[in-house]
């Protein structure tokens, strides 16, 4: 019987809905959310996340994108319909584009953010083949050079 220790276990952060490895390697398939897990996730929103809302990446951006175009799309439908069926159109399309500028702009970040950490890794791939002993370059303000006399 094998021991708990041989187990892998899933990462503190990661989600019900999320893959995980099973014992043999292969990636399990995703869950569909349940209520459940909808629930403890709107449970985790506190009044002081709305306090700080700027402070979300690309939050600002896709509000004005969403903001812009729902009232565009709003005084449009305003002049070939009556003022509530203008409104749902405005409010619909203010959330969509704002959920869809947000989206796209998080995954460009997150393109970004893969980009840079693969040139990172090459530049200190590069840095550890430059240096003797494979260690990191010598700084040279440190070690001192020959022009300082």
């Amino acid at each position: 019987m094998p021991s708990d220790d041989s187990v892998p276990q899933a990462p503190i952060n990661s989600s019900a809905s999320a893959p995980s490895a099973t014992p043999t390697g292969q990636a399990k398939p995703l869950q569909k959310p349940t209520l459940t897990d909808w629930w403890n996730a709107a449970k985790t929103v506190k009044p002081d996340d709305y306090r700080n809302i700027e402070r979300v990446p690309c939050m600002k951006q896709s509000l004005v994108y969403g903001i812009a175009g729902g009232s565009a799309i709003g005084c449009t439908r305003y002049l070939s319909s009556n003022p509530l069926v203008a409104s749902n159109w405005a409010v619909a399309s203010f959330v969509l584009i704002a959920a869809a500028s947000w989206h796209r702009c998080r995954g460009i970040q997150a393109a970004q953010k893969e980009q840079i950490q693969i040139i990172r890794d090459q530049l200190v791939e590069k840095a550890k083949r430059r240096a003797p002993g494979g260690g990191p370059p010598a700084n040279p303000a440190t070690t001192g050079s020959s022009q300082e006399k």
